[in-house]
């Protein structure tokens, strides 16, 4: 079943003043059960309902399929903001907890992630500092600590029915605030699931980008930097059609050409037809669908293990082959190396 369908059929009990946390697998049905089944068994009307979400991408591709509605308009839909637009409109107090009765977090996980990388920066800047003014330095720079400090208040003190979607739990737990708001939501009924028919980790990523397999490929990449090398390592070794994309915000805009190709995957969730390989930045790493079938390798060039859960997740429908990173592997390759040059050295 989808997690609509199970939820249904299981009617779980929630609990006002916590956050009723939903763990299930990517492309279970999380965001539409948020949008749709969650409201309606709460007898919540829609234009009372905000859903967060972690990437623009995400936010605008649930604009653009009309699922949901910008902050601004008065349509029969819930609305959707990014988490940083979120806790920037509560830092300006153009948000307040009386305008809803229900507030989602997908990806909520990220969040999390968010939160604590601001607050690793901040104590490093400020090493003597206790937790009490770390706290206070959050609360004016970082729009993720203001948005989950927002949530938490909201929803013990106000009443709002809060949930929280992810398929990669593990980083709530690194966060001890919120353990204690956790109302995990047990699903009994067998949700659907997609597969990857072989999975493999490699060390070497050069191997994998002159290759040139007859399907296409989506990839990921941490940083702008190298997709826009391993896109040119491609076209010059395999002359397959590839293009990079990242996030709309970054310093660097992309052009015409990748704004068009960003907008093509919002609305027909397909890669365009000249196009073999996208290579994709973090921005795209959740909150989008792709449904695809030609696209039959997906390939993570990460060892974090939630990106290498999240990002392939983005393909609806089984795929044939993915290939993780394993930055141990490598780094003991290149250390192997080394041994093997200072030997040949000593040799000479």
């Amino acid at each position: 079943l989808h997690l609509s369908e199970a939820l249904d059929l299981e009617c779980p009990h929630y609990e006002r003043g916590r956050l009723n946390l939903i763990v299930a697998q990517t492309g279970q049905g999380k965001t539409t059960a948020a949008i749709n089944t969650i409201p309606k068994q709460l007898g919540v009307a829609p234009q009372r309902c905000l859903i967060l979400i972690d990437t623009t991408m995400g936010e605008e591709e649930k604009i653009a399929l009309e699922e949901c509605q910008m902050w601004g308009e008065k349509l029969d839909k819930p609305y959707i903001l990014n988490y940083q637009k979120f806790g920037a409109m509560v830092k300006r107090g153009e948000l307040v907890a009386e305008m809803f009765d229900y507030i989602c977090c997908d990806e909520i996980h990220n969040l999390i992630k968010y939160v604590r990388i601001d607050e690793a920066n901040i104590w490093k800047r400020n090493p003597e500092s206790s937790r009490e003014v770390i706290c206070l330095i959050l609360s004016q720079e970082s729009f993720s600590y203001i948005a989950i400090d927002t949530l938490l208040h909201w929803a013990e003190l106000k009443g709002v029915w809060w949930f929280g979607l992810t398929a990669t739990a593990d980083n709530l737990e690194k966060w001890t605030r919120l353990k204690s708001y956790i109302n995990e939501i047990q699903i009994q009924e067998q949700l659907i699931a997609y597969e990857v028919f072989q999975k493999y980790e490699y060390s070497n990523v050069h191997v994998l980008l002159r290759a040139n397999p007859e399907v296409k490929r989506l990839i990921f990449v941490p940083k702008i930097e190298q997709g826009e090398q391993f896109a040119r390592e491609i076209q010059e070794n395999t002359g397959r059609k590839v293009v990079c994309l990242w996030s709309k915000h970054a310093l660097k805009p992309m052009t015409n050409n990748q704004l068009d190709i960003v907008n093509h995957l919002q609305q027909s969730h397909k890669y365009p037809d000249d196009i073999d390989d996208i290579i994709l930045t973090e921005a795209y790493a959740t909150g989008w669908n792709l449904m695809d079938d030609n696209v039959q390798i997906v390939i993570v060039h990460s060892g974090n293990k939630d990106i290498q859960i999240q990002f392939p997740g983005r393909k609806r429908g089984d795929w044939q082959i993915q290939y993780n990173y394993n930055s141990k592997l490598a780094e003991n390759k290149k250390r192997l190396e080394r041994k093997q040059s200072m030997r040949a050295n000593i040799a000479n």
